[in-house]
C-alpha cells in the first residue's frame, strides 16, 4: 500500500507559520502594553514627586511666579499622564486584537490537523484491513497446501 500522504500538507504548514507569526505579534503587543502601563506609572509618579516638591517649596515660602510655574508644571505632567493612559488603552486594545488573531490562527491550524488525523486514522484502518486480508489469504493458501499434502499421502 502507498504511504500516507496528506494533500493539504502545504496548507497546514502555512497555517502553522501564520500561527507562529500571530504568536510573535501577540508577544510584541503584550510587551508594548506592559511598557505603556509602566509609562503611565512613571508619569503618575512624576506628578506625585512634583506635588511633593511644590508642597515642600510652599512650606519654605515661594514667590508667586514660582508657585504659578509649579502649577503649570504639574498641569503639564497630569496631561502627560492622560496621554500615556490613552496610549495604554490603545496598546491594550492592540494586544486584545492580537490575542484574537492568535486564537483564530490556532483554530484554523487545528482544523487542518484534525483533517490530517482523520485521514491518517482512515489510512491506518485501510492498512490494517489490507494486512488482515493478506494474512487471511496466506492462511487459506497454507490450509489448502496442507490439505493437498494430506490428500497426496
Amino acid at each position: 500500500m502507498k504511504p500516507f500522504r496528506f494533500r493539504a500538507a502545504a496548507a497546514l504548514d502555512l497555517r502553522r507559520r501564520q500561527e507562529d507569526d500571530a504568536r510573535l505579534l501577540h508577544a510584541r503587543a503584550e510587551q508594548a502594553a506592559r511598557d505603556a502601563a509602566a509609562r503611565v506609572a512613571n508619569a503618575g509618579a512624576a506628578v506625585d514627586r512634583a506635588v511633593e516638591e511644590r508642597t515642600s517649596t510652599e512650606r519654605e515660602g515661594m514667590d508667586a511666579w514660582l508657585m504659578t510655574w509649579h502649577r503649570s508644571w504639574i498641569t503639564r505632567l497630569r496631561l502627560d499622564v492622560t496621554v500615556q493612559q490613552q496610549h495604554a488603552v490603545a496598546s491594550n486594545a492592540a494586544a486584545s486584537r492580537a490575542a484574537a488573531s492568535v486564537q483564530k490562527a490556532h483554530q484554523r491550524r487545528r482544523t487542518l490537523e484534525r483533517l490530517r488525523e482523520r485521514g491518517l486514522r482512515r489510512y491506518d484502518t485501510d492498512v490494517q484491513r489490507s494486512e488482515l486480508k493478506e494474512m487471511n489469504l496466506l492462511a487459506g493458501l497454507r490450509y489448502v497446501a496442507r490439505a493437498d499434502e494430506g490428500d497426496s499421502e
